[in-house]
């Protein structure tokens, strides 16, 4: 239960999930994961810049087909080869972008984490449909996460769409996807 567009614009979103965690902190809980899909990822990666909270302390990341750059640059938006039956027009989220954003800038590190990847990041896993327009946020986030030494699991479902982690009654590679993503954070997280 966050803040939403178009009522509460941008940061709102941003700051409540970073209230949330000090909130958290304040409570005595010492470590979280933080799971997060589609807009819900790139919340969960942009707590990571709220460098002046500090606890609890971020075990592990998980995102599902996160939205990481509002300007909307990578190379999937446009990409004939896409195929994305839920976001099949590049256009599409244009609107949503505009109405979050309020004006404000788009490359916002806040708003957009692909633009602010930390120095120092929990392990990280990301999962993505191969036929989707945000393959390329996910991409470009997992290659410059390890460019600064970040463990970081990217993996690229090959046929599949935005969020198909939610089909798990018809889709046996959701299901399968969604033990991974159990299987890590048993892994990272105590």
């Amino acid at each position: 239960d966050y803040p939403l567009a178009p009522e509460h614009v941008f940061p709102a979103a941003h700051e409540a999930t970073a209230a949330l965690r000090r909130w958290l902190g304040s409570q005595g809980v010492s470590q979280i994961a933080l799971v997060g899909d589609s807009a819900g990822g790139a919340l969960a990666l942009s707590v990571l810049g709220d460098t002046a909270t500090t606890s609890p302390a971020i075990a592990a990341i998980a995102v599902f087909s996160p939205w990481l750059d509002l300007a909307m640059t990578g190379a999937s938006f446009t990409s004939p080869d896409i195929r994305d039956p839920i976001f099949f027009q590049p256009g599409m989220l244009a609107g949503p972008a505009a109405a979050y954003l309020a004006g404000a800038d788009p490359k916002d590190g806040r708003a957009s984490p692909l633009y602010a990847v930390p120095e120092v990041l929990p392990p990280l896993l990301i999962q993505v449909g191969g036929d989707e327009i945000l393959l390329d946020d996910a991409r470009r986030y997992a290659q410059a996460a390890a460019d600064k030494g970040g463990e970081v699991q990217l993996d690229v479902f090959e046929g599949l769409h935005h969020v198909f982690q939610g089909a798990t009654r018809d889709l046996p590679t959701a299901r399968r996807a969604l033990d991974a993503v159990a299987a890590f954070l048993s892994r990272h997280w105590a």
